[in-house]
């Protein structure tokens, strides 16, 4: 079982939930056209994904699905516990050989009782996923256990509509999935980004130190990846662009007469050469750059165009062999430094745009900006909407900052006034 993406003549991505046959499941299919194909292809697939964890959870524990969603006790609670555990396992231990057990209902058997793993294997305590995907994984699942619920209901009104019996039929069918939802949603991690929130002066340095293609500290060997690298780091610590908005970037963007990167919406592209396309979600918009950045892109495009396979594409940043740049390969980058580099803490591109933040407040306050306009020039910036709450998401230590300032100096006035005087 795996979700494969589909692209349409008119460049729609559609992703599938494939069985071992490669035949799409009609029941996932169905459930994200009519759920979610007005979103992105990306979260398509996060939804897939979360359908893809219980139908395979089910398989492995021969629970049939389709039956206990007849009745609508879909899970017991040692079947839940069960699920929430294996939440927390990477999907290439999925198919691992665990030890089982049969593990019986005690109020009654049924004919398709569930054999449960008595224990999670050595190999697999020592690797978990991030609480966010653990957190996708049951949110997507719970969603899907509910739709199914609902075309059950379909065809208990079809076959006997209009009567008392039925209605009360269908409450006490609904309250029993919901008991099954509730008990799983209870259970979701909420995702959290930790302590973690930018680099620091000190960690800021060391970055550009180790990012610079002629440094003897850069961990990479090849000149290309060097002065790609390089390039796509400070470009994120200059404009604070997510990585999405990166890997979307074509070479027409970067407009050097006149020094602007333009940051446009493209989803669903037909001529975007992969089947997995980096998306915009924020707003477009044109982001200044300074002559420094300017040369440094520039300096990439040279050795950009010396790879005969990227001058087929447009797409601004590529691997080694000539194609768009994945969002393994981006993350891959980040991983390589922060395993090299101990002192940059958990690093990810998406500190760097937390780095920006906290840099742009710093020069607001230097520069004596008023609150309306760095807000709103942070707004712009980013690409949020004006509603957006996402500066103070983004700001988080420069108000911790201001909240320690202004604690230590309200405390500092009450102790000039104190009658008690401790001992010097």
């Amino acid at each position: 079982m795996r979700v494969a993406m589909q692209v349409f003549h008119d460049g729609e991505r559609f992703p599938m939930l494939l069985g071992d046959d490669n035949v799409p499941l009609f029941e996932p299919l169905v459930w994200v056209a009519t759920k979610y194909r007005a979103a992105s292809a990306a979260s398509m697939e996060a939804a897939l994904r979360g359908a893809m964890f219980l139908h395979r959870f089910c398989d492995r524990h021969q629970i049939n699905l389709s039956m206990r969603l007849k009745r609508g006790n879909v899970f017991s609670l040692t079947e839940i516990e069960a699920l929430l555990r294996e939440a927390l396992i990477p999907a290439k231990f999925a198919n691992d050989e665990v030890s089982v057990g049969r593990m019986r209902n005690r109020s009654r058997k049924s004919q398709d009782e569930a054999y449960l793993p008595k224990r999670i294997p050595a190999s697999r305590k020592a690797a978990t996923v991030k609480s966010s995907t653990v957190a996708h994984r049951l949110m997507f699942a719970t969603q899907y256990v509910l739709w199914l619920a609902d075309r059950r209901v379909v065809s208990i009104l079809e076959s006997d509509y209009g009567s008392q019996r039925t209605e009360e039929r269908i409450t006490r069918y609904l309250a029993a999935v919901q008991r099954t939802v509730t008990a799983i949603q209870a259970q979701i991690p909420t995702p959290s980004s930790g302590d973690r929130l930018s680099l620091g002066d000190a960690g800021k340095k060391l970055f550009m130190q180790v990012v610079d293609p002629k440094s003897s500290q850069n961990p990479w060997k090849r000149p290309f990846i060097k002065v790609r690298n390089g390039a796509l780091a400070q470009l994120l610590l200059a404009v604070g662009i997510r990585r999405g908005e990166l890997l979307a970037l074509r070479r027409r963007d970067f407009d050097r007469r006149e020094g602007i990167l333009k940051i446009v919406r493209r989803q669903d592209d037909p001529t975007y050469p992969k089947k997995r396309q980096s998306n915009v979600k924020t707003k477009e918009r044109d982001l200044a750059l300074t002559e420094d950045m300017c040369r440094v892109l520039e300096a990439y495009l040279v050795e950009r165009n010396k790879i005969a396979p990227a001058r087929k594409h447009d797409v601004l940043f590529v691997a080694q062999n000539g194609a768009p740049l994945s969002e393994s390969s981006f993350t891959a980058i980040f991983g390589v430094l922060k395993t090299r580099f101990p002192l940059l803490g958990p690093l990810c591109g998406h500190v760097l745009r937390h780095q920006w933040n906290e840099d742009y407040s710093n020069l607001a306050d230097r520069e004596g900006m008023s609150e309306k306009d760095e807000n709103e020039t942070r707004i712009y910036n980013m690409g949020w909407s004006e509603k957006s709450h996402m500066p103070s998401h983004y700001n988080r230590r420069r108000i911790r900052k201001k909240a320690t300032e202004f604690s230590l100096k309200h405390q500092s006035q009450v102790m000039a006034n104190a009658t008690i005087k401790p001992d010097e």
